[in-house]
């Protein structure tokens, strides 16, 4: 059931106003127009991390510090935020939450572990501390069952977080890692070098690593704008993001948004779902579930589910979870993987799990689809799209919606064009692939934001974050600006 609290919907149920209201929410998106600015204080030093979950924002920073912000809906202005909780930590660099059980990861930037902190009776403690690393972690991700950290040394060690065993170490990556993502049971890489890899927790091995200089072999159209990727400064990649079967990267001058193909029944990755299954599989059912999906040459609609970067349907109350998962952007899945347990509950101790006499909490016993299996990770994705933006350092991506937020950075020097871009996808009126129309943000940003300084290079996005409703990113000085789409068009038409 959807929670509609947040859009402050009547009693008597005005549904045709709440559809106004989100149309306009959608095309103030679409064209960039923020009609709500506002800027947190609090960090005194480079926001290194950022993670959303309904109206709750976690941010982190070299300042020593994680904050735990309450958003309510359609932020107007800073006044209307209330202070964070603020929890003492050491030089972070990243950061994930795993809503269902209040549990927050924390990987370091001077040593290579892992910190896994729970919230008891309103006080965040360090529960585990996962030491697996040479140097700093990069990179930490968390769900229901596995935990993952990537180090500057180049490895990705997957942890069970319940126990704190070490489960497995990939050492495959040869180059520094650029981004990294956890989908249900497998593990998605990619370096600044330009080689994507996937990884199965399960098989305990790599399954495929693909250079995207070579994609073009599949897809010569895109072999001009691929044959610098991972060569030289401007070729390295600045980011990765992954959401269910969708892929977003970029290095200094392209972005490259990818799809994974649908695995066919000999290919599944993991043949253990297919054999541990409630629910048998035949070659005919199977075939007739991928007849009824959508194509990959137009992404489907649906949010897909990722347990790496969980965000929210709906408004909702802070540190509270979605109260069901989201459907995934796929195929009808006949695999049930008991696996994965995923509670949906409210509140510190979710339905589903139970706490030992030790205080530690079992794993919840609910069950979701994993989906993932069925991706061909062992083979190349396909290229949906390049898209040309020069300078472009931080990103995000929401698969869900086709959105991706960008920025450049905030030169000091003369003359640059110091911007924070936004996109969405455009459907083809041929039938073909979702083009993606990237604007400016604009609206009160470029008005009341850049009076504020908001271009400026102090104002440099470090991380970024967004939604169906807001883009937050973190900056170099430590404040944090949130801009939101939700309002009335007046605003729009006066930017």
């Amino acid at each position: 059931m959807v929670n509609l609290d947040g859009y402050r919907l009547d009693d008597d149920g005005d549904w045709l106003g709440l559809f106004k209201k989100l149309w306009r929410r959608e095309k103030n998106w679409t064209n960039g127009q923020a009609q709500s600015l506002a800027v947190l204080s609090g960090h005194r030093n480079y926001v290194t991390s950022i993670k959303l979950w309904g109206e709750t924002l976690i941010s982190a920073s070299y300042d020593d510090t994680i904050r735990i912000w309450n958003l309510p809906y359609a932020v107007s202005s800073s006044k209307v935020v209330p202070p964070p909780v603020v929890i003492p930590a050491k030089a972070v660099s990243s950061l994930d939450y795993y809503a269902p059980e209040q549990v927050l990861v924390t990987g370091s930037h001077e040593v290579g572990r892992a910190s896994v902190w729970r919230n008891i009776d309103g006080d965040w403690k360090v529960e585990k501390i996962l030491s697996g690393h040479l140097h700093g972690t990069r990179f930490v991700a968390i769900n229901a069952e596995w935990l993952i950290s990537v180090g500057s040394d180049k490895a990705i060690v997957v942890w069970d977080w319940r126990t704190g065993n070490k489960v497995v170490r990939f050492g495959q990556q040869t180059n520094v890692c650029a981004g990294m993502r956890l989908l249900d049971d497998f593990v998605l890489s990619a370096t600044v070098d330009g080689v994507i890899r996937t990884f199965s927790i399960q098989k305990r091995e790599m399954l495929g690593q693909f250079r995207l200089s070579e994609l073009a072999r599949r897809q010569p159209e895109f072999a001009d704008k691929l044959k610098d990727v991972g060569v030289g400064a401007l070729g390295m990649l600045t980011w990765f993001e992954a959401e269910g079967r969708f892929l977003a990267m970029a290095t200094k001058d392209i972005i490259i948004r990818l799809a994974w193909d649908w695995a066919e029944p000999e290919d599944l990755v993991d043949s253990e779902l297919m054999l541990n299954s409630p629910t048998s599989v035949d070659s005919r059912s199977f075939a007739e579930a991928q007849a009824a999906s959508p194509s990959v040459a137009t992404p489907a609609r649906h949010r897909a589910f990722s347990n790496a970067s969980p965000r929210a349907a709906s408004p909702r109350s802070p540190l509270t979870p979605r109260s069901g998962v989201a459907t995934p952007n796929s195929r009808p899945s006949p695999v049930i993987s008991s696996k994965l347990a995923m509670s949906t509950g409210a509140g510190a101790s979710p339905a589903g799990a139970s706490s030992s006499e030790d205080g530690s909490s079992e794993k919840a016993t609910a069950t979701t689809t994993n989906t993932t299996s069925q991706f061909a990770l062992a083979k190349p994705p396909r290229i949906i799209e390049i898209l040309e933006i020069t300078g472009t350092e931080r990103g995000a991506f929401e698969a869900g919606r086709g959105r991706i937020v960008t920025s450049r950075r905030l030169s000091a020097k003369s003359g640059a064009e110091r911007r924070v871009l936004v996109g969405s996808e455009r459907p083809s009126s041929d039938g073909g692939d979702a083009k993606m129309k990237v604007v400016p943000l604009g609206g009160l940003w470029e008005t009341r934001g850049r009076a504020a300084g908001l271009a400026s290079a102090t104002k440099n996005p470090m991380s970024l974050a967004l939604d169906h409703d807001k883009v937050v990113y973190g900056c170099a000085d430590g404040s944090i600006v949130v801009a939101g789409f939700v309002g009335v068009p007046d605003r729009s038409a006066k930017a």
